[in-house]
């Protein structure tokens, strides 16, 4: 199914408004300065080169901004280079770089790193050597993640395809932290493609994604074995590095622990911040428990404090260390926790009023966000933060980021409140960056669509806490109404590319709540419309209908025809989604009338074949074949092949429900014919073919049934259909049985069922289920019939699949009748008789003679005399 994107007839004519209203938003939030600001458009600090804003034309916000330039850091550092790498990097980003983003994301080692050679120098040998599981443990802030970066530096040729990164530190929760990594790494080696809702099917879309590539993952800051586990990837031509603070008893995962460094590395290490520091090098070093990072920020700190006495600061530290040795038992931590403490008593106010601020950021940031939200003009502040080593930067991103060992301590200890607007201003600048992102994603450019999605995946944290503060506070203050509706609008398309219903349903939610409050009836008419198309998707029927009436209503009332189509589509689709027939025709009917009155032609197509498809699933195929023929004149007209195969292939299940199968066996085998002739579309042609083995099937010739349907499966999995492949396949196999071929077609419907499995396609394993039955009936294997109505029974149980658990009960019986156990088919009999019902009438006949027949021939109880007394 395609992106859903907002229908153009909602927001005609606004755009000029709202972005006058969005500027005296900007005004009321930062005053004359902060306008500066709003004026340029967030994010291009990383700019695309070549858009400007005729290109963006088309997008369906109301919001506009206007071009920015980037900004270059301030500052100085005499050792360390940062600044002039942050310089070459912003002068040669452009089209190539950005691209590179998604799939090169590890950075450089850090300049600052000394020892470690044998632990490196053994990974990278089991590396070359075939190794390609391999992790480091230690310690937080013992230098896992740089020692990685040193051994990536030097395997990166062994895996050019993509380096890809993850910091488990980063998810939203514990829980959802290996669902969060398998979803960026589909979404960086497959930026265009649609992230699954469901745990089964992404996990299936992960390891496909990464099937026959030639890449690393590392994983960062992994908590367990399981989590390890979860994410090994399906071949071992995939590097996978980890970083965790234990060894995790991992098969095929070879470990190196990280020890505190020598004295003589650390000592080296600091002297390169601050040579003035001499003999005190090997004291702080001890108090710093020789823990790389703590030993780093004590040199970078005597370097950017020239006028701090060496001498002084180390019997500080001595003195900082007494006093947490008492309550951290372990001394790594100590180290750490020492010189951490220490520096947040001596530096200056404002350096920690800015990390305050910074906590704000749930992941990396650009510069230019840094500027606006935390008002720090050209980012002076923040380059005083990343000489003193509070702030890493990274040359590949261009994005900065707090340590996350550094940013897992001061969480704890940093006072967390607010200085200022920082909340409304980043909720204000994270919408105004989804504006530049929106119009990216409706260029006619494929390529800067997907540069829309990577850099939406850099923001996607920074955006989600803007939107949650927006929403939380809609209700306070019309302007922050404004920005929570800015945010339900702009980022809706991405929304369904990116993240699951359940979290699309919650942002459109908010702007629902901003839209009612700001007595915006447009805005209010989107949101429940998406939000009908939400509860359609995670089948919540009764809320889809009652919130696409209300939107039906305001579309009648704004006349917004277009709209109103679009409600009338969803209100078919929750009616049929209830059984409720005829009320979904009666909606399908009036989308039909509607847009043939409007001269749209297509959708007109769209809900004449939605008549036709309810029309069969209430077995009434007469009257699908009717709408099928009238489908098919309009498919014609528009001269839309794809559409006429695929209504030609209807019409082929028409004719098979209704019961003649010649008909449908003819029209399938001449729809395949002129699809050949036209070098069809292979999924169009797997469609025919398994329809045609549908109509094999239904004369019982399942040789013919069972080539079909491999034709099937074989072009299903050419174009990359898993649950096509599986279910054509599984009818192949089931077929195979039927024919006599009982092992080949076990090994085939196994191997299918597993995969339905996974990406719950229920009703077509049911399918496969119900023809295994019947196969092993047909071969007098009673074993097997009963074990497989077994399978089928609780599965139909399970998703309330009454007709199939009917079927495996029936099927249960005659394998027990025929097994002389007439009292147990019996049984079986009654409960498949209760579940068929009068939907069922042939079938209900059928058992009742079964049941009275094999109740004659029970043995009668004897009968007991009472004695009168």
């Amino acid at each position: 199914m395609g992106v859903l994107c907002p229908p153009k007839v909602v927001r005609k004519g606004n755009r000029g408004i709202l972005v006058t209203m969005l500027l005296g938003l900007m005004v009321l939030v930062i005053g004359g300065i902060g306008l500066m600001f709003i004026l340029k458009k967030p994010g291009d600090e990383n700019p695309v080169p070549g858009t400007s804003v005729k290109e963006r034309e088309g997008s369906s916000s109301r919001f506009g901004l206007a071009k920015t330039e980037s900004k270059k850091p301030a500052g100085n550092s005499r050792q360390s280079g940062i600044v002039r790498k942050m310089e070459n990097v912003r002068k040669e980003k452009g089209d190539s770089k950005l691209k590179s983003l998604a799939q090169h994301q590890i950075d450089a080692p850090p300049e600052d790193f000394f020892g470690r050679k044998s632990e490196i120098m053994n990974t990278v040998s089991k590396f070359k050597d075939g190794g390609h599981f391999n992790g480091f443990c230690g310690p937080r802030g013992i230098g896992k993640t740089a020692t990685a970066l040193k051994v990536i530096d030097k395997i990166t040729p062994l895996f050019p395809e993509a380096q890809i990164y993850f910091n488990f530190d980063m998810a939203d929760t514990p829980d959802s932290a290996t669902q969060e990594a398998m979803e960026h790494v589909i979404n960086s080696l497959a930026p265009g493609s649609k992230t699954p809702s469901n745990p089964e099917a992404l996990i299936f879309q992960y390891r496909k994604t990464l099937h026959g590539k030639n890449v690393l993952l590392f994983f960062d800051n992994v908590r367990s074995a399981t989590e390890v586990m979860k994410l090994m990837p399906p071949s071992k031509s995939i590097g996978l590095f980890i970083a965790s603070e234990e060894k995790l008893k991992v098969e095929h995962l070879s470990w190196e622990t990280l020890e505190p460094l020598p004295e003589e590395d650390l000592k080296d290490l600091i002297n390169l911040w601050a040579s003035r520091i001499g003999f005190w090098g090997a004291e702080i070093g001890r108090y710093s428990a020789f823990n790389p990072l703590a030993a780093s920020l004590s040199g970078r700190f005597l370097n950017e404090f020239s006028v701090f006495d060496p001498e002084q600061f180390a019997t500080k530290l001595r003195d900082v260390f007494k006093e947490v040795v008492k309550t951290v038992p372990d001394r790594n931590q100590a180290g750490v926790d020492t010189v951490l403490t220490m520096l947040f008593m001596i530096i200056p106010d404002p350096a920690k009023n800015l990390l305050s601020k910074l906590l704000i950021f749930p992941g990396s940031f650009y510069g230019d966000a840094e500027a606006f939200i935390c008002e720090d003009k050209e980012n002076v502040k923040l380059e005083v933060l990343v000489r003193l080593g509070f702030v890493e930067f990274n040359e590949h991103t261009d994005r900065y980021q707090i340590p996350p060992t550094l940013q897992f301590w001061m969480k704890t200890r940093i006072n967390k409140t607010h200085l200022g607007q920082v909340d409304l201003r980043r909720a204000t600048y994270y919408m105004t960056r989804l504006q530049f992102l929106s119009d990216l994603f409706h260029s006619n450019n494929a390529s800067k669509k997907d540069q829309a999605l990577q850099l939406f995946d850099l923001d996607w944290k920074n955006i989600k806490e803007g939107q949650s503060w927006a929403q939380a506070h809609c209700l306070k203050d019309n302007e922050v109404a404004k920005i929570c509706q800015g945010y339900a609008e702009l980022g809706y398309p991405l929304l369904q590319l990116r993240q699951s219903a359940k979290n699309r349903l919650s942002w459109l939610e908010g702007g629902l709540l901003a839209s009612k409050n700001l007595q915006d009836e447009e805005g209010e008419l989107n949101c429940l419309l998406f939000l009908g198309q939400e509860n359609n998707s995670v089948r919540e029927w009764t809320q889809a209908v009652d919130l696409l009436e209300k939107a039906l209503a305001l579309a009648k009332k704004q006349d917004h025809p277009k709209a109103e189509l679009e409600i009338l589509h969803g209100l078919g689709k929750a009616f049929l989604g209830q059984e409720k027939w005829s009320k979904a025709l009666e909606h399908f009917q009036n989308e039909a009338t509607a847009a043939e009155k409007i001269g749209q032609t297509a959708t007109m197509l769209g809900a004449q074949e939605e008549i036709a498809k309810t029309h069969v699933l209430s077995k009434d195929p007469k009257q699908a074949m009717v709408w099928l023929e009238r489908a098919l004149d309009t498919a014609k007209k528009l001269k839309d092949p794809s559409a006429q195969t695929r209504l030609i292939a209807s019409l082929g299940q028409a004719q098979l429900q209704s019961g003649d199968s010649t008909a449908a066996i003819e029209t399938l085998q001449n729809a395949l014919k002129n699809q050949a002739k036209s070098s069809g579309d292979p999924k169009s042609m797997a469609g025919l073919n398994h329809n045609l083995g549908d109509a094999f099937l239904a004369i019982e010739e399942p040789a013919k049934a069972a080539s079909s349907y491999q034709s099937a499966s074989q072009l299903y999995q050419k174009v990359r259909d898993s649950m096509g492949h599986a279910h054509s396949s599984g009818l192949h196999g089931a077929c195979l049985m039927l024919a006599g071929d009982l092992d080949q077609g076990l090994k085939l419907t196994n191997k299918a069922r597993s995969i339905l499995r996974k990406i719950k396609a229920t009703e077509e394993e049911l399918r496969i289920l119900d023809l295994m039955c019947a196969s092993y009936l047909q071969s007098d294997h009673w074993e097997g019939a009963l074990k497989t109505g077994q399978s089928q029974r609780q599965l139909a149980k399970k998703n309330k699949k009454s007709e199939f658990e009917a079927r495996a009960l029936k099927a249960m019986g005659e394998a027990m009748e025929n097994k002389k156990n007439p009292a147990e088919a019996v049984s079986f009999y009654k409960n498949a008789y209760q579940l068929f019902g009068s939907s069922h009438p042939a079938e209900t006949n059928a058992l009742k003679v079964k049941i009275r027949a094999l109740e004659k021939s029970l043995p009668k109880p004897p009968s007991s005399n009472k004695t009168e007394s």
